[in-house]
């Protein structure tokens, strides 16, 4: 079982990883992608789509798109807001890698 479950990781230390994968096993490099559903490993699925940037809180993940897509709605829909007061709404934080 891998100890790091639970930890957060950082995507400089998630490439310095795979660095170290492809290093001792260069014939990764040739291998399909798969992800665990779960922490427990239930079920596996292969890697569809590369990796997204945007925010993540509260178990929410919302790409760069999908931010602009809010905001613009709750620009519209109150003439009163102001752009400026939307730019803590949804910090850049995370890396979707699926």
């Amino acid at each position: 079982m891998n100890k790091e479950i639970g930890n957060k990781m950082k995507l400089k230390e998630y490439i310095k990883k795979i660095e170290i994968l492809i290093k001792e096993n260069p014939e990764a490099l040739e291998c399909d992608l798969v992800y665990s559903i779960d922490d427990e490993g239930n079920c596996y699925n292969k890697v569809s789509f590369g990796p997204f940037l945007g925010s993540y809180a509260d178990d929410e993940f919302n790409t760069i798109c999908e931010i602009e897509e809010k905001i613009e709605d709750a620009l519209e829909d109150d003439e009163d807001l102001d752009e400026s007061e939307t730019k803590d709404w949804y910090p850049i934080n995370s890396v979707c890698i699926n």
